[in-house]
């Protein structure tokens, strides 16, 4: 029996493809994972020592302490996941950065099933998932730990658009919702996206 055979392909399609684009993502950012922390990442880590997650007898104190105006800034999302992060891994460096590659190749993976939506084409897909994963423009919000929260919002707007795609139109409005939560700024024109596609690609049918 041929365990990596094409009829394994076939039916493990999509999980080799994610496991081999977060896999080209550690590659094309591997340096990331020798730096230490840059400019903004210091003041956010003072920050983030101010609050633990693991204290339980504090614990709804330190989620109140989070959505106060001095954490909330609007990028809630980002606040949420850098104080679990610390209350983690501390100011180790590696874990964060490690943490922006991985989520970098989760969304080039979703771009890879919103354009397989869009294309129905498994080629064209691919190579825009490579160019996106590849693309300059993206490195600093890898290599910053700051630059997170940009990620945080692109993950959840491929994600609304991924879950309008499939029809699932409560989580898409949850997924919105979190990418306002993470920078409203970059989310704000995202219904006019969807209508855009839908008028261009009849989206969501």
């Amino acid at each position: 029996m041929r365990i990596f055979g094409l009829k394994f392909f076939k039916r493990n399609k999509e999980v080799i493809i994610f496991m081999l684009i977060v896999t080209l993502a550690l590659f094309t950012y591997r340096k990331a994972l020798n730096d230490f922390f840059y400019g903004d990442d210091f003041g956010f880590m003072d920050e983030a020592r101010a609050i633990h997650f693991f204290e339980i007898d504090k614990l709804w104190q330190n989620i109140i302490s989070i959505i106060q105006p001095l954490w909330f800034r609007a990028e809630f999302v980002y606040f949420f996941i850098s104080n679990l992060l610390e209350s983690l891994f501390g100011a180790n460096a590696f874990w964060y950065h490690l943490h922006n590659i991985l989520l970098h190749g989760v969304n080039s993976f979703l771009v890879f099933g919103i354009a397989r939506k869009l294309t129905n084409s498994f080629k064209v897909s691919l190579i825009g998932c490579f160019l996106f994963l590849s693309n300059p423009l993206f490195a600093e919000t890898v290599y910053w730990n700051t630059g997170a929260h940009t990620l945080y919002v692109a993950f959840f707007i491929l994600l609304t658009l991924w879950s309008y795609s499939r029809a699932y139109y409560r989580a898409a409005l949850l997924f919105f919702a979190l990418a306002m939560c993470a920078k409203p700024e970059a989310s704000a024109l995202l219904p006019y996206i969807v209508l855009l596609v839908i008028a261009l690609f009849d989206f969501g049918s």
